[in-house]
């Protein structure tokens, strides 16, 4: 019982000081169709979502935070269940918005795999390859456990072979490519009369396979 509470009053502490000198709104969430996860990348994955609902969730803000007690009732339970503060507040907040699916352009967030091993029974999750991921090729086994990515559109086979070799968690590759290069394809496309057709095919809203 001392344990219990010992680790309940951690997880308090924990609490008050994320949430020092933040300012809180008291507001209920709006349920939405698409959630894009980090703001700084939102301009790429805006032209994707066509005219579904879309909540941009400001990942790297720690100056406000958007609270109701249906989502006050959601954070203190994934936080009475272990979950770090940041991770329960966002995962709580998506649980509020209720979105088909959460895309992120930030493919190698390490907050992006928790909140989505939290959450990803719930709503879909996907991951939008950005880079070269070196990043992986140099992590340890242990290290690449950590990823979890249940849908990852990435940019082809080669991805699929190193993710699975070096034993990440993911639950659906989908090699289109780039979508800098599908864009600026497209771009050409308009603006010049000397480009071959063709362009990769990023619908957010499609069933995995289709």
């Amino acid at each position: 019982m001392p344990t219990l509470l010992g680790k309940v009053v951690r997880r308090l502490k924990r609490m008050a000081l994320w949430v020092r000198d933040v300012e809180i709104h008291w507001l209920a969430p709006d349920p939405v169709e698409v959630v894009i996860f980090y703001s700084t990348t939102a301009e790429y994955l805006m032209p994707l979502c066509g005219g579904a609902k879309t909540f941009v969730v400001d990942v790297e803000s720690r100056n406000t935070l958007q609270l109701s007690w249906g989502l006050l009732k959601d954070f203190t339970i994934l936080l009475l269940q272990g979950h770090k503060p940041q991770i329960a507040y966002l995962s709580a907040l998506l649980r509020r918005l209720a979105p088909a699916i959460v895309v992120t352009y930030i493919d190698n967030s390490e907050l992006f795999y928790e909140v989505a091993r939290v959450n990803h029974r719930r709503m879909r999750f996907l991951a939008i390859q950005n880079g070269s991921r070196i990043d992986v090729v140099e992590k340890s086994s242990k290290g690449a456990q950590r990823i979890f990515i249940p849908e990852f559109a990435c940019f082809g086979e080669y991805e699929r072979d190193l993710y699975l070799t070096k034993g990440a968690s993911v639950g659906h590759f989908i090699p289109v490519g780039s979508l800098r290069e599908s864009y600026f394809r497209q771009y050409w496309q308009k603006n010049s009369a000397s480009v071959y057709a063709g362009s990769y095919d990023y619908d957010m809203c499609s069933a995995p396979g289709e």
